[in-house]
């Protein structure tokens, strides 16, 4: 739950859901858990068969208000643009030039969140360097094609690539 994919909760929740419906009733369900602090495991605590189903929908509708809440997807759409460089200054250099371009003409696109560089989950992957920026727009984004050919003129400029609300932004 601590992992930076922001599918991950649902995942969990699917996963358990699909367990539950696959067992008998009388099933006894043990969980090893760090901690049982957490309300989503208390709520697990004697969950009877019949209440599965309440007990998952309630949680994705959770779910959903977290994902309006901290702007992800369906509600906004996120861009993870990506360097991959031999050298790590390289990368670097690129993905701030990338995010600085995007600062400077940030009033000329009104609605866009500018997130801040760090590193990919694997800084060297395969002989290159990898460094993410992250921006994020609405659904229905009013100046989406011009948004679009700034952010592929950069992409084609320094090699970036894109991905558009991608599973993992790590």
């Amino acid at each position: 739950m601590a992992s930076p994919d922001y599918l991950v909760f649902e995942e969990l929740i699917k996963n358990l859901a699909e367990i539950f419906l696959q067992i008998k009733p009388e099933t006894e369900i043990m969980f090893d858990l760090g901690t049982t602090t957490h309300s989503f495991f208390k709520e697990l605590q004697g969950l009877s068969f019949d209440q599965i189903q309440p007990w998952f929908t309630k949680q994705l509708q959770q779910e959903l208000v977290n994902r309006q809440k901290y702007g992800f997807p369906p509600f906004v759409n996120l861009l993870l643009l990506t360097t991959q460089e031999k050298t790590k200054q390289n990368s670097l250099d690129k993905i701030k030039a990338t995010r600085d371009y995007f600062l400077k003409i940030k009033n000329q696109l009104e609605g866009i969140e500018i997130g801040n560089i760090y590193p990919a989950r694997m800084l060297k992957r395969k002989g290159y360097f990898s460094h993410h920026l992250q921006l994020k727009y609405p659904k229905n984004y009013a100046n989406y094609f011009e948004f679009q050919k700034t952010v592929l003129s950069l992409a084609q400029l320094y090699r970036l690539q894109v991905r558009l609300n991608p599973r993992h932004t790590f």
